[in-house]
C-alpha cells in the first residue's frame, strides 16, 4: 500500500509484568498539517455571530502529528482564544 495514503495503525504489546510497548506507523495521520487541513479563517469566523456553538476544540493523537509540533498548534489556539 502507499504509505502516504495507508491508514495508520497502532499495536500494542504487553509483556508478562505489564509493561507496555506501542510499534505505531502514523500513515496518512503523519502529512496531516495545520497549513494545508485547517481552514482558520472559517474556524474563526464560525465562533463569532449566529454560529456560536463551537466552544470546545478537542486535540488527540497530537504526538502522531509531527506538523503540528513546531508550535503551529498552540498559534492556532491562542489566535483562537483571542478571538
Amino acid at each position: 500500500s502507499n504509505e502516504e495514503t495507508s491508514t495508520g495503525h497502532c499495536v500494542v504489546v504487553i509483556s508478562q509484568d505489564g509493561e507496555r510497548s506501542f510499534l505505531t506507523h502514523r500513515g496518512c495521520v503523519e502529512h496531516f498539517s495545520p497549513a494545508t487541513h485547517i481552514n482558520l479563517p472559517r474556524l474563526l469566523s464560525s465562533t463569532t455571530g449566529t454560529n456560536d456553538h463551537h466552544l470546545h476544540v478537542h486535540i488527540a493523537g497530537y504526538y502522531n502529528l509531527p506538523h503540528f509540533w513546531n508550535g503551529s498548534l498552540k498559534q492556532i489556539l491562542q489566535l483562537m482564544r483571542s478571538r
